[in-house]
């Protein structure tokens, strides 16, 4: 695993493990060095961390993208495919890219974090320079809610915001125009007079209609619906 964010080497060993719990909850900084080897060590390891609560969702971040980073080909998959794994592989993959971006971030960005994952799940796809900029400036902070990471990852990354689904109308309509484009030049007589005597006027009253007409609050009174 490539951290981000790399130790100064002043670290606190209680911060950089959970800086919201006391040293006397944490375990002997050997039992931490002890890198799990197989599925079920890791299995164990991550279902132990997660019982700590949300205080430790970055410990088990880490731990998730080490196990990723250190089992075979095919391990990952089956390690989220145990029936013991406490999530699904959503919630697992979610954790390997939070760990992957700040499973080793010093004690002062830990301590600045928030402990929701869909938060840090946001603010991983923020460049360590600018979440360090965002911690300076008040804006990253541990009571960061995940409609608020979101938004951040909006406004400095823009590009990843998703873009509006077509509507059903939309596809319908472009599936219509298609196959006029395709077909129209194969259509018998009567189908052409029925075009033209069907579908042209109803194309001119939408061309042709106030854009109030067509607004979806008239579409109830069309229906003879009261306003």
């Amino acid at each position: 695993m490539v951290s981000r964010f790399p130790l100064t080497g002043s670290e606190s060993p209680c911060l950089l493990i959970g800086a919201a719990c006391p040293r006397s909850a944490l375990p002997a900084l050997h039992e931490i060095a002890q890198k799990p080897q197989t599925i079920p060590d890791w299995i164990r390891a991550i279902v132990e961390m997660d019982s700590r609560g949300a205080a430790y969702t970055l410990d088990l971040a880490r731990l998730f993208s080490q196990a990723r980073a250190s089992l075979p080909r095919g391990g990952w998959a089956d390690l989220c495919r145990s029936k013991e794994l406490p999530f699904k592989k959503r919630k697992a993959d979610m954790l390997v890219r939070v760990g992957e971006a700040f499973g080793e971030a010093n004690a002062h960005i830990y301590a600045h974090l928030p402990s929701s994952l869909r938060a840090l799940y946001f603010l991983a796809g923020l460049a360590c320079s600018l979440v360090e900029s965002l911690i300076r400036k008040g804006k990253i902070h541990p009571g960061l809610r995940w409609e608020e990471a979101k938004e951040l990852l909006a406004q400095y990354k823009p590009q990843t915001r998703k873009k509006k689904s077509p509507s059903q109308v939309h596809r319908r309509l472009a599936r219509f125009a298609s196959f006029l484009h395709a077909t129209r030049t194969q259509w018998s007589e009567d189908e052409s007079e029925f075009a033209r005597t069907k579908v042209v006027p109803l194309l001119q009253q939408i061309l042709f209609a106030p854009r109030s007409a067509l607004s979806p609050a008239n579409h109830g009174n069309a229906n003879g619906q009261k306003s």
